[in-house]
Parts: C-alpha cells; sequence; structure tokens
C-alpha cells in the first residue's frame, strides 16, 4: 500500500466520523432524563436550589418532585449539580 492510498482511507473515516457525530450528539440532547426516589428524599430542597426549572417541592409533605423528567441540553448541568448536591442521594438520572 503506498503512503497515498493510506492518507485516502485515513481522510474517509475521518469524514465518516465527522458526519456521524451530529447524530450521536442529537440522541445524547434527547435522553437524559431524571427521577427522583420519593422514598429517600426528605426534602432538603437542595434540587430545587441547584436546577429550580426542573424540581420543586410538594405543598403536601415537603419532598422534592420533577416538573418535567426530560432534561432539555441546557439544564443538563444543572441537574448534575442536584444529583451531586443531594444529601440523600435520592435523584438519578438515565
Amino acid at each position: 500500500m503506498n503512503a497515498g492510498a493510506l492518507c485516502l482511507q485515513v481522510e474517509d473515516v475521518t469524514r465518516l466520523h465527522v458526519a456521524r457525530w451530529p447524530h450521536a450528539s442529537a440522541t445524547r440532547e434527547e435522553s437524559m432524563k431524571v427521577i427522583i426516589k420519593s422514598e429517600v428524599c426528605v426534602g432538603h430542597g437542595m434540587c430545587v436550589l441547584a436546577c429550580p426549572e426542573i424540581f420543586s417541592l410538594s405543598d403536601e409533605d415537603g419532598h422534592a418532585l420533577v416538573v418535567d423528567e426530560n432534561v432539555p441540553p441546557q439544564l443538563e448541568d444543572a441537574v448534575d449539580q442536584a444529583v451531586r448536591g443531594c444529601p440523600e442521594g435520592a435523584i438519578e438520572t438515565a
């Protein structure tokens, strides 16, 4: 195999990878979901402080609620912060 043929193959693989990247990114954006394990939550409210767009506290018992389980891409970092900041470990993402 000559050097020219090798370079062409590497370029083809690079183009393939770049062409597939946006599809992989779109799938990631659609897939983040969040849940609260209600049997674990005691209502510290740290999640609401981290991301009030996704979490709220129940008026009935003060435990956390998920406003929308589908996390928009621009809120993923805030939800990750809520997961890390929950003292009880009651928040999970998928």
